[in-house]
Parts: structure tokens; C-alpha cells; sequence
């Protein structure tokens, strides 16, 4: 879903409550005091000095670090130290052992990294001219010359976690992903966004999602989607309904509203897959 220039984002990788709490839990190790400058790569968790830190303890130290500008991950590759870092922070938040390796669809245009057990979907569009062949290992991709497009968050539990897609993200695959383990989350907003006037929207400058966040919180936040499709029923099946916010680079997909009344159970329906890309330029 390529919908604008994809650079690697510099803001800040951590919340301010999530500052905070490293500041007040000895856990952490803080090497930068700013929190405006503070980033996951400046912190380190002192495992050696907190043996008796319960289990519970460590995830929620995570689960804040996490809460953050997930968008600052667009433009990496895959092998970046900030994708390294928050998939391991990610997966221990999910208590999975370490390390997590995705399962790998490859294409020529696109390749998908698919975290099942994370809630997780990375995609990746080759440059340079790159054009990656199908039924590729992770090791045998050319790291270097793919650049992360859009990632995707699943809100759905799995039904067969044990079962292989074949598809990137596929209706039958997105069945077969787990919840995203952090809840809340933060996105941050575009502060330049205009509506169709041209004027600057007023707007919070972030979006805080949870597992029951529904489409009537999208809209109070968010307000009106740039776009915005599904609830019909075709002959191979219904589609949900989704909105598509292209000033903020955040589309989401709702769960159960499908048919001919779907928009009027929208406003009630909680999200599935939200999939984050970078902000349309105006």
C-alpha cells in the first residue's frame, strides 16, 4: 500500500508515560536524561541487577516502552537495529522465546515478513532494482534493498495459529493471526492534515487504540475517513467495512459489519487490522 515517500522516521520511540515509568523502575538503565530525545536504542534492560523483577513487571516496562510512534519504523529494512530491537521487545511483551524469525512471502514486488504469534505483518517493497523471486528464505533476500511500506496490526484471535497461510494477507490469513500483544497503543497524527477547504483539522495529536476501540472512536478522533468502502455482499462473500485516512497513513479494517446494513453497525464494530503507511502528501 504505497501511498507516499517512505524515509526512515527520527521522532521520539517512546511515550512520555512510558519516560515515566523507566524514570521511577530501576529496570532500565537510561543513558539520555531528555525525554523528547529518548529512544528504545538508549535504554537497556538490567537483567543481571533485577533477577527477582517478576515476570508481570518486566512486560509492563515493555508493553510502555512499545507504546510509542510505531510509525518511526517506516523506511528501515529489515535487518535495521530498530526493527531488530522492537520485534524483541514485541516478542517478549508476548512472553514467546527468543529469537522470533516471521514466515517469509515473497514477491516481486513486495515481500512479507508475517509475525502470526505477534499480531504482527511487515511489508516490504524492493528498490534499487531489486525484484526478489518467489519461495525466498529470509537469508536468501537481499536485506539491504528492501524498504519497509506499510506494517499491520491484527486484532483478531487465531483459529489454527498452527496453520500456514498462503497468501500475505489474505481473508483465510488474517484468521490465522493472534492479537497485537500491546493494548493500548499510540499513533501519532498528522499535525499538517487539512480538510477539503484547506484548513488545518483540530485534532488530538495522537490516537489511542485498544482491543475495543470501534468505529465510532476512529471518527471522534480521527473525524471523517479521505476513504471509504465494503459492507456489500458479492457473490464470493461479504466484505467489512473499512476507512481509509490518508493524511495520517492509517487504514483500518472493521470486524462483523458486512451486508446491507453494515455502515449503520459500523459506528459499533471494534477494529481488525489496522495497517499503517506513510502519510499522503497534500
Amino acid at each position: 500500500m504505497t501511498k507516499g515517500i517512505k524515509k526512515p522516521q527520527t521522532r521520539s520511540g517512546i511515550s512520555r508515560r512510558a519516560y515515566e515509568l523507566i524514570k521511577e523502575d530501576k529496570t532500565f538503565k537510561v543513558e539520555t536524561c531528555s525525554w523528547r530525545s529518548l529512544d528504545v536504542g538508549d535504554c537497556s534492560l538490567d537483567m543481571e541487577s533485577n533477577r527477582n523483577l517478576s515476570a508481570s513487571r518486566k512486560k509492563h516496562v515493555m508493553a510502555f516502552l512499545l507504546d510509542t510512534n510505531i510509525q518511526r519504523l517506516l523506511g528501515f529494512n529489515p535487518l535495521s537495529t530498530e526493527l531488530v530491537d522492537y520485534i524483541t521487545l514485541l516478542a517478549t511483551t508476548a512472553s514467546l522465546k527468543q529469537p522470533v524469525s516471521p514466515e517469509v512471502k515473497s514477491y516481486s514486488d513486495a515481500v512479507y515478513f508475517n509475525y502470526y504469534k505477534l499480531g504482527l505483518s511487515l511489508q516490504f517493497v524492493p528498490k534499487d532494482g531489486y525484484k526478489p523471486r518467489s519461495v525466498l528464505k529470509q537469508s536468501d533476500l537481499e536485506n539491504e534493498k528492501l524498504v519497509l511500506d506499510s506494517i499491520y496490526l491484527y486484532n483478531s484471535p487465531a483459529k489454527n495459529p498452527n496453520t500456514s497461510p498462503k497468501g500475505p494477507s489474505t481473508r483465510s490469513a488474517e484468521n490465522i493471526f493472534l492479537s497485537y500483544p500491546i493494548s493500548p497503543f499510540s499513533l501519532i497524527l498528522n499535525p499538517s492534515a487539512k480538510d477539503k477547504d484547506g484548513k488545518l483539522l483540530t485534532r488530538p495529536s495522537t490516537l489511542e487504540v485498544d482491543a475495543d476501540t470501534s468505529g465510532k472512536d476512529f471518527v471522534k478522533t480521527l473525524l471523517e475517513p479521505d476513504r471509504k468502502g465494503g459492507g456489500t455482499v458479492p457473490s464470493s462473500g461479504s466484505i467489512g467495512i473499512w476507512c481509509d485516512w490518508s493524511m495520517d497513513g492509517i487504514m483500518v479494517e472493521f470486524d462483523g459489519a458486512t451486508g446491507p446494513q453494515a455502515w449503520e453497525r459500523g459506528k459499533d464494530a471494534v477494529w481488525k487490522v489496522i495497517t499503517i503507511f506513510a502519510p499522503l502528501s497534500q
